[in-house]
């Protein structure tokens, strides 16, 4: 075999593995549509200090300052720019209710677990307005601002 065909063949098996090399070593782990490394614009890989997760929130239960159950986290509602806008709380009797997330505290209790308090009494928290997690959002009828809000 010649030499020219040697670096032929060479070149044409270099050329055909590149893109599986490169999609083997692409920082990202993946690769979008045009051959570029995706990524999602977030750069910790865990739960950072100061951070909560969503899914521990929801369905736990609040108190006030004496440790008397005022609620249970029902959702959290999210805006445009992925701040959490309210944190509503189910007060029972079928009614909600919407909060400032800055307005939860946590603590760790005597299990060693999170616990989530206001400083409220329940009466205060069940004489705020309710909040209507059903009604769907509309342009026309302006926004709502949680308590406390400085809007």
């Amino acid at each position: 075999m010649s030499k020219a065909i040697a670096t032929a063949i060479f070149t044409a098996m270099l050329a055909a593995a590149m893109p599986v090399a490169y999609a083997q070593t692409n920082s990202a782990g993946q690769n979008d549509s045009t051959g570029t490394a995706a990524t999602s614009g977030v750069s910790a890989t865990q739960v950072q200090p100061g951070q909560l997760r969503a899914s521990n929130l929801m369905g736990s239960k609040v108190y006030d300052q004496q440790g008397n159950d005022i609620g249970t986290i029902k959702d959290m509602i999210v805006d445009a720019e992925g701040k959490v806008a309210a944190v509503v709380l189910d007060v029972g009797s079928g009614k909600y209710v919407a909060v400032n997330m800055n307005q939860i505290k946590t603590s760790i209790d005597k299990n060693n677990k999170v616990q989530y308090s206001l400083d409220m009494s329940k009466d205060q928290v069940k004489s705020l307005q309710a909040y209507n997690l059903n009604q769907a959002p509309s342009s026309t009828t302006g926004t709502s601002t949680p308590a406390g809000s400085s809007k």
